[in-house]
């Protein structure tokens, strides 16, 4: 994958002239011509020039990366065209980092925590977890809250939002991953999709003040402070800073029927003797409806199946036999700075995020999906594979919800004519009783 996109960005150098100008200080691709054990022969154009290798290589899979063949970003530091001499150095000088997060979604206990290649961190000059210090923006992975919010003040995931073309006056113009506008869009698909520009009108339908109100009773860490929210748009696309065990905590009532939990990492303090003196009970809290939480889940179900998490989490675990039911949302930040996969099944919430302290790009198309996602597709194997009574649960519907099936198009009742048309029907989609559409879809499609 990674080598794809550094083919699109060779071709892209190949045929731009300005772009194929070598100039200092430029970052260009380069191919590696010969490996040895502390450097690396590269070619660029017509120029051939050896780099030496850093100690630690700044890779996951460094094998997978430097060898013969591969394409490598590399910085040029000089350049004497006249005498035919280049200086050039690895782009990449720093490790890619990450954070874990564990969740039991029933008491909130910290079942696992990685905040690191090491805790001792050279980087940032001593002890750094990014699982609980790391605060980044989540992207995408934050809407979820403010579709929470919407389905506690009346919308549903059929509701229709117009994706098309918007301007504010301070000139911003929001724009989905894909730079194209969809039409008319069922919150549904909007949500599993995740397309940035209904998620921003939907934010203007809930009114400012009261989305982030209630978005704030997902906060429930006790570490560090509240969230800190900018007083514009672009909040409801993740432009706020967490850390993964806030992130991972808050998609708990999602999983828990509305019930919110406070992460925790003890159990109980005992004596020498092993009197206990203490127990940790977990401290709840409601956060939202049930039938909105199963909502939420019930879309997220579809960012697996259909969304923007099919490629890597839907196709991965699309012929495992035994498998709980699985939601979750990717997130991704502008630049792919910052990559994320949060999951939970009906016992579990699992956060991974995966970016550069330096808050720099991770490489171009570098998504939560495709960074983060295969990192969660592991987890999840070596926990099913230890604990075999998590297979096979499903998340509990709540005993107000209604299901009909549901057209794409329109967010009416699918009629004969829209199954039989090809258009996508959304099939049990669940409703808050009294929600439900009572009218059957009409269009010709």
């Amino acid at each position: 994958m990674w080598q794809s996109k550094k083919l699109e960005k060779f071709y892209e150098e190949d045929q731009n002239p300005d772009l194929k100008t070598i100039k200092t200080e430029q970052v260009r691709l380069a191919k590696i011509t010969k490996v040895y054990p502390d450097k690396i022969e590269v070619s660029l154009d017509k120029y051939i020039t050896e780099i030496k290798l850093p100690d630690p290589l700044p890779y996951y899979n460094p094998e997978q990366i430097i060898k013969e063949g591969e394409l490598i970003d590399v910085v040029v530091k000089s350049f004497d065209p006249e005498q035919d001499l280049i200086e050039l150095e690895m782009s990449d000088k720093t490790r890619i980092q990450g954070a874990v997060v564990i969740l039991d979604v029933h008491t909130g206990d910290i079942l696992g925590m990685m905040g690191g290649e090491n805790f001792f961190d050279r980087n940032n000059d001593g002890m750094w977890n990014r699982a609980t210090q790391g605060r980044r923006q989540p992207g995408s992975g934050f809407k979820p809250f403010f579709f929470a919010t919407a389905f506690e003040s009346g919308f549903t995931l059929a509701t229709i939002f117009n994706d098309e073309p918007i301007t504010f006056s301070d000139g911003y113009a929001p724009k989905n991953y894909e730079n194209k506008f969809f039409g008319p869009t069922t919150l549904q698909e909007a949500l599993e999709h995740s397309r940035n520009v209904v998620t921003i009108k939907l934010f203007l339908a809930l009114g400012m003040k009261n989305a982030l109100k209630f978005v704030k009773k997902f906060h429930l860490s006790e570490l560090g402070g509240e969230w800190e929210f900018p007083q514009d748009p672009t909040v409801c696309l993740g432009n706020v800073l967490v850390t993964p065990l806030e992130l991972a905590d808050a998609y708990i009532p999602f999983a828990n029927q509305g019930i919110g939990v406070v992460p925790n990492c003890l159990k109980s303090v005992t004596d020498l003797q092993g009197k206990e003196l203490k127990e940790y009970k977990p401290k709840e809290r409601v956060v939202l409806s049930p039938e909105s939480a199963y909502l939420i889940t019930y879309a997220l179900m579809g960012a697996i199946e259909r969304g923007t998490a099919a490629e890597t989490i839907g196709e991965y675990f699309s012929n495992k036999k035994k498998m709980p039911q699985i939601a979750g949302k990717t997130g991704t930040t502008n630049d792919c700075i910052d990559a994320w996969f949060i999951g939970y099944t009906p016992d579990l919430v699992i956060a991974v995020f995966v970016g550069f302290d330096q808050n720099r790009t991770l490489g171009p198309k570098m998504t939560g999906s495709r960074v983060a996602g295969p990192i969660w597709n592991k987890i999840v194997d070596r926990i099913l594979a230890a604990n075999t009574s998590l297979k096979e649960k499903k998340f509990k519907s709540p005993a107000n919800i209604v299901y009909q099936n549901i057209c794409s198009s329109t967010g009416l009742i699918a009629s004969e004519r829209c199954k039989n048309s090809g258009v996508l029907v959304y099939s049990n989609m669940p409703f808050k009783k009294g929600t439900e559409p009572t009218h059957q879809c009409t269009a010709p499609h």
